[in-house]
C-alpha cells in the first residue's frame, strides 16, 4: 500500500494545486469559492499628504481619527481646524500627541474648505505629488488610499466610492460614486443611492464628485488653482472635476476605494456661519456652478431663477414652506451676487480649453422624464389595482404561470382601452366643421382671449361671473389655447374620466383581488352620465360632477378613517381634498354645498369627538373660493338650483325632463336596476349608517325628480332647476352601498344563508344596468350635441359678421309664455346665458315689446321702425302657425319670408347698421378670479402630501438642532 501513501508536503502541494486548478464546470457555484490569484501591488504613501479640514466635529471626529489610524498604508496627515467652538481642537491635539496627525493648523470659521487646503498645499515639499482631501465626517476603509493611488496612475483626479454611515448588523450601502449636475443645478448621481454594496460598480469617467476623500494630483491642483473660492462649501469638487475635464485632464472613479461618509452638512448635524441653511446654500452654489460654466452667465442665472420659482411652488404644494423659501432665497441671492458668478466664469474660461463634456452631463430631458415616470407611477397606483404582496418563494422559483393573476393584471388596461375606443364611437358626431353646440352647451369662443374675457366680464349687478367659465378658460390651455378643442376633449372623455375618478372611491371600498367588481362599479358610474342626459345635452356641469363627486367621496372616506395619532397638518389633508372637490361640485350646482356640508359634519364626527379644524376647512374653503360669485347670487337665488348657462338650457327641448333626452322607459329601467342592486346590498349589511346613506340617496333622488318641475324666475326669463346634480349624487351614494354585496368576506352566511345568491344578484343587476347604459351611450346619447354653424340662414350670418354688425331677434312662439332673445355675431357664447343678455332696461323693454307683437300676430306698422332703432336687421320666428306667419309677413317694412327647418326669417328693409358694443356685458374684474385661484391653491397645498425630507444617508449618531457647513 506504499504506492497509495503520500507525504505531508506532497499532500499540501496537491491541495494547493487543487485550489488553484480550474473550477469544476459542472459546479455552478464554483466561481464563488475560487480565490483571486492576483496580489495587490504595494504603494508608497510618502508622496501623498492628507489634508483633514475640521469644524465643530466633536460628535464624530473621534471615529474619523480611529479610521485614519487603521489606514494601510497611512500617509502624512495635516489637520486644519477652521474655528471650531467645541472640543474638536482638543481631540486634534490629542491625535497630534499620539502621532496620528503630523501637524495641526488653525484656520478661520469663515474660511471655506478650499481655503484650508490651499493654505496647506502652499507649504508642502515638492516631493509631495498627491493631495488627499478629507472631511471630518469620513471613515475610510483601511485600503482606501491604496486603491485610490493604484487607480491614480495616468489620472489627475480620482473620486472614491462614498458609502452611507456604518450600521451594526447591516450591509454597507452606496451613497454616491461621483456626481454630475442637471441644467437646473440639481445634483445628479449615476448610482442608485441605498443599494447594497456588492462591489458591482466599475471605474469610469465622471464629471466630478464630493471633495470627501477626493485624490488630486498636485500638478492638477496647481494648474486649476484649486477649488473655486466662489464655491466655499458644496459643489466645489464637482466644479473642480468639471474644469479639469475641460482642461484636458482625466477624472475617474475608484469603486474599490470605500469611504463611509455622514454628509453632515446636508443632514444638518452642526451649525456653521457659511451655511446656516444647508439646503439654501446647496441650491445657490449648484445654480452658480451651472451659470458660471455656461456661455451667457447672466441669461442662465435668470433662467435658473425662474426655475427656482417653479420649484418653490412645488415645495409649497408639498407643504414644505421652509424649502420653498430656500428656493426663493437662493434664486434672489444668485441674482444679487452676479459678481461672484462672473468671477467663477472667468476662472472657468481661464483654466479650461473648452473640451466637450456633454457626454458627462445628464441628457436633456432626463429630469423631465424622471418626473414623468414619477407621475405615471402615481397615476398607476391610483388607477390600476394594487399589486398583491403575498408572492411566495415557490411562485418566484417555479416556471408555472398563474393565469388568473395574469388575467387580473391585464383586465384594467384592456378595459380602459375598450372604453376609450367606445368613447370615439359614441362621439362620432362630435367631429367635423363648425361650432360644437348642444342644449346646455353654448358655442365656445374662438380664442383663449375670448374665453378669458367671458370669465372676467361680470353680469350686471354681480361681483363675479360664474366660476365654471374660469375652468373653461384655464382648460383651454389643454386644447393648445383653442377653447373649441378643449370642449371636444371634454365631451369625448367625459365618461372615461368619470370612470377613472370612480376608481379612487372603489379602491377604498373594495379589498384587493376584486378588480372585476371595481371595473363594474366604475363602468356603471361613468355611464350614468349618458343615462342621465349629461353627455346628450353637453352639460359642462354634469361632466364636472362626474369627476368631482367620487373624488370628494374618496376624500371623505379618508377623513372618516383618519388616524388620530397623525400630525395636525396631516389630519387636514383629507378635509382639504374634500373641500377642493366640493368647491368644484358647487361650481357645477351651487345647491350641492348643503348636502356636502352635511357629509362634512358627519365626517368630522368620530367616536363622539368633533374634528373642528377639518370641519372649518371643509366648510369655509368652498365659501372663500366662491365668495364673490355666491354673494352676487343673493339677488338671484334661483341660480343656486341651476347649472351653467341656465337660460340656454331653459330653451332646450328636454329642459323640463329630469333625465334630458333619455327615453323615459330607459331611465325608469335603469333606475329600477340601480335601486334593486342597492337594496340587495342593504340586505347583506343593514347597519344603521348604511340605512342613513340610503335615506340620503332617496332624498337626493326625489329632489332630482321634483325640482325640475318648478318654474324659476331668472333674469327676466323662466328656467328650471338642474336635475343631473341631484341624480348623480344619489347614484353615487347607491353605488357606494353595493360593495358590501360584492365582497365575499362581508357576507353573513348565518342570516338566511343568502351569501352567494345576494352577491350574484347584485353583480347581475349592475351588469344589466351597465349593458343598457353602454348601448344607449353608443347609440343615441350624444345626438343633441352636434356641430353646426348656426340655425340662421347663411345670409343672416353674413350680415351679422359684416361691418353692419346687425342683431337678429329670435322669438319662440311655441312656448308659454313666448321666449325671445337677441342674436349677434358674438352671442350666444360661453356665459351669455348666465345673466341678462340685455341688461339695459330701455333696450330690453323695446325688444320685449317687439317680441310680444311678433308672437301674438299684432305687429303694427312700427315693427320695422322699432327693429331698425335697435339695430335689428332680421326677425326669426319658430313655433308659429300659418296665420301667425302670414300676419308678420304682411307687416310693412319687412322683406319676403324665408322658411327653413320649422322656422321663418324676415329681413328688415333698409340699410340697418349697428355699432358693436358691450351693452349686455359688465365690467372686467380680475380680483374675484384671483381670490378664487388663491383659495384653491391654499386648499391644494393643504391637500397635497407633505414633501419628504431631502434624501440623505442614515446617520449613526445625530445631534438634534445642530447643523453643518459640510
Amino acid at each position: 500500500m506504499t504506492n497509495a501513501s503520500v507525504s505531508g508536503e506532497d499532500s499540501a502541494s496537491a491541495n494547493d494545486a487543487s485550489s488553484s486548478a480550474a473550477p469544476d464546470p459542472d459546479d455552478q457555484w464554483a466561481w464563488a469559492q475560487q480565490e483571486s490569484s492576483t496580489n495587490p501591488r504595494r504603494v508608497d504613501p510618502s508622496s501623498t499628504t492628507a489634508v483633514l479640514v475640521v469644524h465643530n466635529a466633536e460628535p464624530w471626529l473621534a471615529r474619523t481619527l480611529v479610521a485614519l489610524a487603521r489606514l494601510d498604508p497611512r500617509p502624512a496627515i495635516i489637520a486644519v481646524d477652521n474655528g471650531s467652538t467645541d472640543a474638536s481642537a482638543s481631540l486634534l491635539a490629542k491625535a497630534l500627541d499620539e502621532g496620528l496627525v503630523s501637524e495641526c493648523r488653525q484656520g478661520r470659521a469663515q474660511d471655506g474648505f478650499g481655503d484650508a487646503v490651499r493654505a496647506v498645499e502652499s507649504g508642502l515639499d515638492e516631493s509631495v505629488t498627491w493631495l488627499w482631501l478629507l472631511h471630518d465626517d469620513v471613515e475610510p476603509r483601511p485600503d482606501a488610499l491604496a486603491e485610490l493611488l493604484r487607480q491614480g496612475e495616468g489620472c489627475d483626479i480620482v473620486v472614491p466610492k462614498l458609502l452611507e454611515p456604518r450600521r451594526r448588523n447591516h450591509a454597507n450601502r452606496i451613497g454616491e460614486l461621483g456626481q454630475t449636475i442637471a441644467g437646473s443645478g440639481a445634483r445628479v448621481l449615476d448610482v442608485e443611492t441605498g443599494d447594497v454594496d456588492q462591489h458591482q460598480l466599475a471605474s469610469g469617467e465622471v464629471l466630478g464628485g464630493s471633495t470627501a476623500g477626493l485624490l488630486v494630483s498636485r500638478d492638477a491642483w496647481r494648474e486649476l488653482g484649486g477649488t473655486s473660492p466662489e464655491l466655499p462649501l458644496f459643489r466645489d469638487g464637482l466644479d473642480l472635476g468639471w474644469r479639469a475635464h475641460e482642461a484636458g485632464l482625466r477624472v475617474v472613479t475608484c469603486p474599490a476605494a470605500g469611504i463611509h461618509h455622514r454628509w453632515a452638512g446636508r443632514t444638518g448635524q452642526r451649525e456653521a456661519a457659511l451655511a446656516p441653511r444647508p439646503d439654501r446654500t446647496d441650491r445657490l452654489l449648484g445654480m452658480r456652478t451651472v451659470a458660471a460654466h455656461s456661455q451667457h452667465p447672466t441669461l442662465t442665472s435668470l433662467r435658473l431663477a425662474l426655475t427656482a420659482v417653479v420649484f418653490a411652488l412645488g415645495h409649497l404644494l408639498g407643504k414644505a414652506p421652509g424649502r420653498s423659501l430656500d428656493e426663493l432665497a437662493a434664486a434672489w441671492e444668485l441674482l444679487t451676487t452676479r459678481s461672484l458668478t462672473a468671477a467663477l466664469h472667468r476662472r472657468v474660461a481661464y483654466t479650461t480649453s473648452r473640451a466637450d463634456t456633454t457626454h458627462l452631463r445628464p441628457p436633456r430631458g432626463r429630469m423631465l422624464r424622471l418626473r414623468a415616470d414619477q407621475f405615471a407611477s402615481w397615476v398607476s397606483d391610483r388607477v390600476l389595482p394594487e399589486r398583491e404582496a403575498d408572492t411566495s418563494i415557490d411562485e418566484l422559483t417555479t416556471d408555472r404561470v398563474d393565469g388568473r393573476r395574469a388575467r387580473r393584471s391585464l383586465l384594467v388596461p384592456v378595459a380602459m382601452t375598450l372604453v376609450l375606443l367606445a368613447a370615439l364611437v359614441a362621439g362620432r358626431r362630435l367631429f367635423g366643421f363648425g361650432t360644437l353646440t348642444g342644449p346646455a352647451l353654448a358655442p365656445a369662443p374662438a380664442t383663449l382671449s375670448g374665453a378669458l374675457d367671458a370669465w372676467l366680464r361680470t353680469p350686471d349687478g354681480q361681483l363675479a361671473n360664474a366660476p365654471w367659465l374660469g375652468l373653461g378658460a384655464l382648460g383651454s390651455l389643454v386644447g393648445l389655447g383653442r377653447p373649441g378643442w378643449f370642449v371636444l376633449l371634454a365631451q369625448l372623455l367625459a365618461v372615461p374620466v368619470a370612470m377613472l375618478a370612480g376608481t379612487a372611491l372603489w379602491h377604498r371600498l373594495l379589498p384587493p383581488r376584486t378588480t372585476a367588481a371595481r371595473l363594474l362599479l366604475s363602468l356603471v358610474w361613468g355611464l350614468s352620465l349618458p343615462l342621465l342626459g349629461v353627455t346628450g345635452s353637453g352639460s359642462p356641469g354634469g361632466a364636472l360632477l362626474g369627476v368631482a363627486l367620487p373624488l370628494a367621496a374618496a376624500a371623505w372616506l379618508d377623513w372618516v378613517r383618519r388616524d388620530e395619532d397623525d400630525a395636525a397638518v396631516e389630519k387636514l389633508r383629507a378635509p382639504a381634498r374634500y373641500a377642493l372637490w366640493s368647491t368644484l361640485a358647487a361650481v357645477a350646482l351651487p345647491a350641492l354645498l348643503l348636502p356636502l356640508w352635511g357629509f362634512a359634519l358627519a365626517g368630522a364626527m368620530r367616536r363622539g369627538s368633533l374634528h373642528v379644524p377639518g370641519l372649518a376647512v371643509a366648510v369655509f374653503g368652498p365659501l372663500l373660493a366662491l365668495a364673490p360669485w355666491l354673494v352676487g347670487l343673493v339677488r338671484t337665488p334661483s341660480r343656486l338650483l341651476t347649472g351653467p348657462d341656465p337660460l340656454l338650457a331653459a330653451r332646450a327641448v328636454h329642459a323640463s325632463t329630469p333625465w334630458g333626452n333619455t327615453p323615459w322607459w330607459l331611465f325608469s329601467v335603469g333606475a329600477a336596476l340601480l335601486w334593486l342592486a342597492a337594496c340587495w346590498a342593504l340586505v347583506v349589511d343593514p347597519r344603521t349608517r348604511r340605512l342613513a346613506l340610503a335615506g340620503a340617496a332617496l332624498t337626493a333622488w326625489v329632489l332630482g325628480l321634483v325640482l325640475p318641475r318648478l318654474a324659476l324666475p331668472l333674469h327676466g326669463g323662466t328656467v328650471r332647476a338642474d336635475a343631473s346634480g341631484w341624480l348623480l349624487l344619489a347614484t353615487l351614494v347607491l353605488l357606494a352601498l353595493c360593495p358590501a354585496a360584492l365582497t365575499p368576506s362581508a357576507l353573513n352566511p348565518s342570516a338566511l344563508n343568502p351569501g352567494r345568491l345576494l352577491r350574484r344578484a347584485t353583480g347581475i343587476l349592475l351588469a344589466l344596468l351597465a349593458a343598457g347604459q353602454l348601448g344607449w351611450w353608443l347609440g343615441a346619447a350624444g345626438a343633441p350635441v352636434h356641430r353646426t354653424r348656426t340655425e340662421l340662414p347663411a345670409s343672416v350670418v353674413a350680415v351679422e359678421q359684416s361691418n353692419r354688425a346687425t342683431r337678429t331677434l329670435l322669438v319662440d312662439a311655441g312656448s308659454i309664455p313666448a321666449r325671445w332673445s337677441l342674436h349677434a355675431r358674438d352671442l350666444p357664447r360661453w356665459g351669455s346665458a348666465e345673466g341678462d343678455q340685455v341688461p339695459d332696461p330701455a333696450l330690453r323693454q323695446q325688444a320685449q315689446a317687439l317680441a310680444a307683437a311678433m308672437a301674438s300676430g299684432t305687429a303694427g306698422e312700427d315693427l320695422a321702425d322699432g327693429a331698425r332703432a335697435l339695430g335689428i336687421g332680421h326677425l326669426w320666428l319658430r313655433g308659429g302657425d300659418d296665420g301667425l306667419v302670414s300676419a308678420v309677413s304682411d307687416t310693412p317694412g319687412l322683406g319676403p319670408a324665408e322658411a327653413r327647418e320649422g322656422a321663418t326669417t324676415w329681413t328688415v328693409t333698409g340699410l340697418v347698421t349697428r355699432t358693436p358694443d358691450r351693452e349686455w356685458a359688465g365690467p372686467r374684474r380680475g380680483w374675484p378670479a384671483g381670490l378664487g385661484i388663491l383659495a384653491l391653491l391654499v386648499l391644494a397645498v393643504l391637500a397635497a402630501p407633505t414633501t419628504a425630507a431631502a434624501e440623505g444617508p442614515r446617520r449613526a449618531a445625530a445631534q438634534p438642532g445642530r447643523r453643518s457647513n459640510r
